[in-house]
């Protein structure tokens, strides 16, 4: 490899809300499988869990691909790679756009914006959730998407 993967850097956190939706989707579809007060089948649970785990893919995409786009552009410019510094920098960058990003797309009702109040009572909607889930996740995608240290 000649030079600093763009693209991959670049896709590879846009897409960190997916990964988000993603284990938050399993992980509802694993907890209704080994849930013992379900009178469902087998066959309807997993065909409602993977549905939630696709709505909650595309809704997590839709509503922080804006600020994860724009932290990949800034791990490209920077040119981070794998090590501690570049873990530890991703994984705060990803929480706190997240939790900042979670304060303008969730208002709360008292500020005058009834309409996505309802999403006020979920965790990934208190900034405090959403540090925790864009920390995770892009620990998680920095594991993958970034270059080992490069020798010039």
């Amino acid at each position: 490899m000649n030079g600093h993967p763009k693209w991959k850097i670049i896709t590879g956190f846009s897409l960190c809300p997916a990964l988000g939706g993603l284990i938050l989707g399993g992980t509802v579809l694993v907890n209704s499988l080994v849930d013992p007060s379900r009178n469902e089948g087998v066959f309807f649970i997993i065909c409602i869990g993977l549905a939630f785990t696709f709505a909650s893919i595309f809704v997590a995409t839709f509503f922080y691909i804006v600020p994860a786009f724009f932290l990949s552009l800034i791990y490209v410019f920077l040119k981070l790679s794998k090590g501690i510094f570049g873990y530890l920098f991703v994984s705060i960058c990803g929480g706190g756009g997240a939790a900042l990003w979670c304060r303008i797309v969730f208002p709360k009702a008292q500020n005058g914006n009834p309409l996505l109040s309802d999403f006020g009572t979920l965790p990934i909607a208190e900034p405090s959730g959403a540090f925790l889930w864009g920390a995770a996740t892009s620990l998680i995608m920095a594991f993958v998407a970034l270059p080992k240290i490069m020798q010039e």
